[in-house]
């Protein structure tokens, strides 16, 4: 038991400290995966995947968004 413990408290610590050595990394990741979700972002991960397939489907320009579809389409 004392060795399973000594084993997890070294794995434990081991984490920690790599969390430690690369946390300006792990905090940009974490800033980029917010960024790619981000609803007020116009190149967000859903509005890249949308237009990407409406361009591959009905031609659209890069010109031509969702957001830009959706205005014609409401006026």
């Amino acid at each position: 038991m004392k060795n399973a413990f000594a084993i997890g408290a070294g794995v434990a610590a081991g984490v920690v400290v790599a969390g430690w050595l690369w946390r300006d990394e792990i905090a940009q990741g974490a800033s980029d995966a917010v960024e790619a979700v981000n609803p007020v972002n116009n190149d967000n991960i859903f509005a890249r995947g949308f237009n990407a397939v409406n361009r591959a489907l009905f031609g659209w320009s890069e010109a031509d968004t969702l957001g830009s579809k959706i205005y014609d389409w409401s006026h």
